[in-house]
């Protein structure tokens, strides 16, 4: 996996993270005004979402690793 920042008309930029193959799997939704504020959102994304839970549609967190609902408790807060 790697994620590119990709320039585009305008001076805006993009970054896109790819697969091994270097086909794109996410990509940013907004466009930034410099590189380095692209490098930034990167460096967002790479700290936040280490810690981010699954949900499904429903609010309900997901286990990882399987398509079964999570045993409900306190600990399982629906998305803000």
């Amino acid at each position: 996996m790697k994620y590119v920042v990709i320039p585009l008309r305008g001076g805006r930029w993009v970054w896109e993270l790819r697969d091994a193959e270097g086909v794109a799997v996410c990509g940013s939704t907004s466009n930034f005004a410099t590189r380095d504020a692209a490098l930034q959102a990167i460096h967002a994304v790479r700290a936040l979402t280490q810690r981010a839970k699954i949900f499904d549609p429903l609010g309900n967190v997901l286990e990882v690793g399987t398509t079964e609902r999570a045993t409900p408790n306190a600990s399982n807060s629906k998305p803000s």
